[in-house]
């Protein structure tokens, strides 16, 4: 991330002087030449070294290429002499013994230029090297993808797609640069170091002896500014006393004679007037960054300007590669803007296979209020081929949720039109959602099911990568209990404007505690681009009012907020291999709905109309026999609603149903309001030595983005188990008050507590058909 001034000029120095003294670029790029490696035993392929490799920045998960199609687009940072030096891209790779070589290939891409091909052979993993041509690869954010065909050796139907893959490993993958070694490092030299730890950052807080919190508060200001800065998507934070190896920076904080023997007395931080200053780390792979001053006033100071230099910074790179980095996060989508498919990112190739599966990233404000009131619409354009089995079908989902299916058969090629498929705003969240297009593709003539080498490929399907997405206008509104307002980087403001503090609670300071909380709050500062007031305390601070993020086991949290916010975690057992029942599990539905809810409030409603009195008798008896039939036809239709919001309402329930987390849930997620505004967040884990690696789990892109409700647990591997919506949800406000939002506001609100809605109506109507009745009985006349 750079400043378009001061580092852009930065930036253009360098390659001048990488110009100069390296040798002259030639006026045309060279041709490409890959070379080709033999397949070989996994234990024969040389491991390579830090100090060989530029390690991708991206996770097993990532660098995962499944089915007939797959398709990754990922933004990697080259230093100014690096791009200006001759490179090498490495790439270690095993591929499905079912994947037939002689149709399944890798076409990689550096900044939208083909930079070669690569045949997928079965078997051991295989190193394949790519030369990349002079002028490709530019100073800054760049792009590289990697789109992946299978096909299978002998059987042709959808199921088997699913049997092919190829698994990159991002160890033993990344980019040779023939650069020299930088001495004089800068902020510049921090982005490389981005997920390079298998998708994660390491950044390991060095205090000196004797920090004392306060410290720890100073240094995960520091810690939510340096993600910013870096776009680190997935940091990973822990606190030591001496610096670290590996991949990853080291972020050193404290006074100047302080941090003399952690730096080394001839480190350039203990003269520099800098804010901070970067240090060569303990290996090739790591850095140093520094925050250091006479006292902590000085130190408190450069704080402040370090955090305004990471708010003001804009990215610099090619376009290819600024936009690889805006998808990583998701684009935000504001109302009446219009985005197409190829901006999001999506690979709109002509597919020839029988099943495919792609998706795009995009982001919604942290107080987005979902809601079935409106839509957003995929306006999609497309060309199919005929001859498609009957169940050959498009489908298009939001959050994992069907929002449209489009059948594909037809004896005829067809073409999809500018098709508005809407979108509703209640299957979509604040923070990052996901569009995702699947397509069955089946044929009538995959029964016979010809040889790899003989059949000839067909296009089934063409999406136009100009399809867009049409945003419409949506209501804007705070609301807790809700994890992913939270996680979106959403707190609610205090009465003066500003933001209050919120404490990170952990218990007897424990340090597992301590890296948790800061890799949480880390992975909040990314997603909201903010850095957000927070102070670490193990004592339980006033609750009503108060924010807390709570961190710690079952059995170390303090039982007074897991008991306000009715989490059973002293009842847990123990035997991992016990499920719940069927019973247990339908205790946690609370969205279920029974008649007999549905009956009480109507009977409820009916016995206060009989309190208006006797006079009313008969104009009661008549409405409680239309009640009755009402209540019939709308009983299919209360069956789906959830009623426990208007329970709660007109007293019926509390709201207040304990949560007691499943057998095997080895974290748990709970989020609940105080009485005076507090927000109470818990971050649970079966034990303290576990906590680390659970919160490390959550704070991964495809498990952070599904956070939400008022309650989650989740399995080991980050399944989630049991989710909880609560019935009591707090409204504030965040938006300057207009009419138009005022009214989605009230429109979301009553699509969302549809149960009260009916049941206004259905007051509304009796009281009316009563008013009515007395006024025609009062009103009627004797004929003379």
């Amino acid at each position: 991330m750079f400043r378009r001034t001061a580092l852009s000029a930065l930036l253009l120095s360098s390659i001048a002087a990488a110009a100069l003294s390296g040798p002259a670029m030639a006026e045309t790029p060279a041709p490409f030449h890959f070379k080709s490696a033999a397949p070989a035993e996994a234990t024969s392929l040389p491991t390579l070294g830090p100090g060989q490799i530029r390690r991708i920045a991206a996770s097993r998960y990532d660098m995962f290429f499944g089915g007939e199609f797959a398709s990754r687009k990922l933004a990697f940072f080259a230093l100014p002499d690096e791009a200006s030096s001759s490179t090498k891209l490495v790439l270690t790779a095993q591929t499905a013994i079912s994947a037939a070589p002689e149709r399944s290939r890798m076409i990689v891409k550096i900044n939208g230029t083909e930079v070669g091909t690569a045949a997928l052979v079965a078997g051991d993993p295989r190193r394949m090297e790519f030369d990349v041509p002079a002028g490709v690869v530019q100073p800054g954010y760049n792009a590289v993808s990697m789109e992946v065909d299978h096909r299978h050796r002998v059987d042709c139907s959808i199921e088997a797609t699913y049997e092919l893959w190829t698994q990159v490993d991002p160890a033993q993958s990344g980019f040779i640069f023939n650069a020299a070694p930088r001495t004089a490092l800068s902020l510049v030299d921090l982005m490389p170091v981005s997920g390079t730890a298998d998708g994660r950052t390491n950044l390991r807080v060095v205090l000196p002896a004797g920090a004392q919190m306060a410290d720890f508060d100073r240094a995960l200001k520091a810690v939510q500014a340096l993600t910013i800065l870096g776009h680190f998507d997935h940091p990973q934070v822990e606190f030591a006393d001496k610096v670290g190896t590996g991949p990853g920076i080291d972020l050193v904080i404290g006074t100047k004679s302080a941090i003399a023997p952690l730096v080394g007395p001839a480190s350039p931080a203990l003269s520099s007037a800098d804010p901070v200053t970067v240090e060569p780390g303990a290996t090739a792979e790591r850095r140093r960054l520094v925050l250091t001053g006479a006292d902590a006033g000085e130190i408190n100071a450069r704080l402040a300007q370090f955090i305004q230099l990471a708010g003001a910074e804009q990215p610099v790179g090619t376009p290819e590669g600024l936009a690889a980095l805006a998808n990583t996060r998701g684009r935000l989508l504001t109302p009446g803007e219009k985005v197409t498919l190829s901006e999001l990112g999506y690979s709109t190739k002509r597919f020839d296979g029988r099943y495919t599966s792609n998706q795009v990233n995009f982001t919604m404000p942290s107080d987005f209020y979902p809601g079935d009131y409106a839509s957003m619409y995929f306006h999609m354009s497309a060309l199919y081929v005929g001859g498609l089995a009957p169940d050959a079908a498009l489908t298009v989902k939001a959050n994992d949720k069907v929002v449209a299916t489009i059948s594909l058969s037809s004896a005829r090629e067809g073409a999809i039109r500018d098709q508005r498929l809407p979108i509703p705003f209640n299957v979509l969240r604040p923070g990052q959602n996901t569009l995702k297009i699947e397509a069955r593709l089946p044929s009538r003539l995959d029964a016979a099911c010809e040889s790899v080498d003989k059949a000839s490929p067909t296009v089934r399907l063409a999406i136009d990568e100009n399809s867009y997405l049409d945003m419409q206008n949506y209501a804007r509104i705070g609301r807790y209990p809700d994890i992913g307002v939270l996680t979106s980087g959403l707190t609610r403001m205090a009465e003066t404007g500003s933001e209050p503090t919120t404490y990170l609670l952990v218990p007897g300071f424990d340090r597992r505690a301590i890296n948790a909380a800061a890799t949480f709050t880390a992975k909040m500062a990314y997603a909201s681009n903010q850095v957000k007031p927070l102070q670490y305390t193990s004592i339980l601070p006033p609750l009503d009012a108060s924010n807390v993020m709570a961190f710690g086991a079952y059995d170390t949290l303090p039982s007074e907020l897991t008991g306000r916010m009715n989490l059973d975690f002293v009842n847990m057992r123990t035997t991992s291999n016990i499920k719940a029942s069927p019973l247990e599990v339908a205790a946690l539905q609370t969205t279920a709905i029974r008649s007999d809810a549905t009956d009480s409030l109507m009977a409820s409603s009916l016995q206060q109309v009989d309190s208006l009195g006797g006079m009313f008798s008969g104009p009661v008896a008549t409405a409680t026999r239309i009640a009755g039939q009402l209540r019939s036809k709308i009983h299919d239709a209360a069956d789906k609603l959830d009623v426990s919001r208007l329970r709660v309402m007109v007293g019926a329930d509390t709201g207040e149903q304990r949560f007691s987390p499943a057998t095997n849930a080895a974290v748990v997620v709970a989020q609940d309001v105080g009485r005076q505004g507090g927000l109470w967040t818990v971050v649970a884990a079966r034990n303290m030595d576990s906590l680390a690696a659970r919160t490390d789990t959550l704070t991964d892109a495809n498990l952070w983005n599904k956070l939400g409700g008022a309650v989650q647990s989740f399995s080991e591997t980050g399944e989630m188990l049991q989710q909880h919506i609560s019935p009591r949800e707090q409204l504030f406000q965040t938006q300057p008050l207009t009419l138009s939002n005022a009214r989605l506001v009230a429109a979301s609100w009553l699509a969302n507590n549809a149960a009260l809605y009916i049941a206004a109506l259905l007051i509304s109507a009796i009281l009316l058909g009563i008013g009515t009745y007395m006024v025609l009985v009062s009103g009627r006349r004797p004929h003379a």
